[in-house]
């Protein structure tokens, strides 16, 4: 089973762009059982892909030591143009 099933609520308050993800980093393997998985989603109408994380300094901060060590964090919203394209593209999916 992918790692992430995702969606956004439309203003209406229902499921809109449903999917399923499985979470890589830049040169992590996609396992065949991965792609078989994703393959089947694929095959039941379903949305299913694999996100590559892009890697750039420390990813996650944290406001304090004790939120850190109860794996609390936060992530920064996207950057640059091509992140904020990135996110319509994958919001338009």
């Amino acid at each position: 089973m992918p790692d992430l099933f995702l969606y956004a609520l439309n203003e209406q308050g229902r499921v809109q762009s449903p999917r399923f993800v499985e979470v890589k980093r830049p040169r992590e393997p996609i396992h065949s059982s991965q792609t078989g998985e994703i393959a089947f989603l694929l095959g039941l109408g379903l949305n299913a892909r694999v996100f590559r994380l892009l890697e750039r300094g420390p990813a996650i901060t944290s406001p304090n030591a004790r939120d850190a060590e109860r794996g609390a964090a936060s992530v920064a919203a996207p950057e640059t143009e091509a992140q904020r394209a990135f996110v319509r593209e994958w919001a338009a999916a």
